[in-house]
């Protein structure tokens, strides 16, 4: 009886925590994970991205947007990019970055320095990955989203690519697509582009 009653406490406890609204990310769709630091002499090189953002193949989980919850709350995409990441060995930007020890700066859209920064991580981290590449994409994406404009082109153009599937961030039901595909003879009938 007390495992039982001990059982439904948990479960119960373990829901709640899913329930949870999850803060709206930046502009730029980062939670900064990294160490953070201002000032610029704190930030890596381009070099220094560049060697330590590289992944084995099918390692690099990319994401976009939010998706809202029940409650109409926004739930991060980079949620599922981490779950995936953590069930399957592979990583973040965010992940990377912190893994490599990097500091990186807050996120300020009125500040380019910081968003250069990350636009040079984020260049680093998609010119980096290579084989089968995921990305979790939300229901509601900025239309200048990192992804969009930066990661999926230099995916699409990094020849270790071999394929990118997006997964729907929050909707279960719907079902993953491969954008795009490497060397197949139905290239342009095999994606949805």
């Amino acid at each position: 009886m007390f495992y039982t009653r001990l059982c439904v406490i948990l479960v119960l406890a373990v829901n709640l925590v899913n329930a949870l609204p999850v803060p709206e990310t930046s502009g730029l769709e980062r939670r900064v994970d990294p160490n953070k630091s201002n000032d610029p002499k704190d930030w890596p090189s381009k070099p220094d991205l560049r060697g330590t953002l590289k992944t084995q193949p099918g390692q690099a989980k990319f994401w976009a947007g939010s998706t809202p919850d029940h409650t109409g709350s926004p739930v991060s995409a980079q949620q599922s990019a981490e779950a995936d990441a953590a069930a399957h060995g592979g990583t973040t930007l965010e992940s990377a970055l912190h893994s490599a020890g990097h500091t990186m700066p807050d996120w300020d859209a009125a500040n380019p320095a910081a968003k250069n920064k990350w636009s040079e991580a984020s260049r680093a981290f998609a010119k980096g990955a290579s084989g089968d590449v995921d990305a979790h994409i939300g229901t509601n994406v900025r239309k200048g989203s990192v992804y969009k404009t930066e990661e999926k082109p230099l995916l699409k153009k990094n020849p270790n690519v071999s394929s990118i599937t997006e997964h729907a961030h929050g909707q279960p039901g719907v079902p993953p697509k491969v954008v795009h595909r490497k060397n197949s003879k139905d290239d342009k009938k095999c994606c949805i582009l």
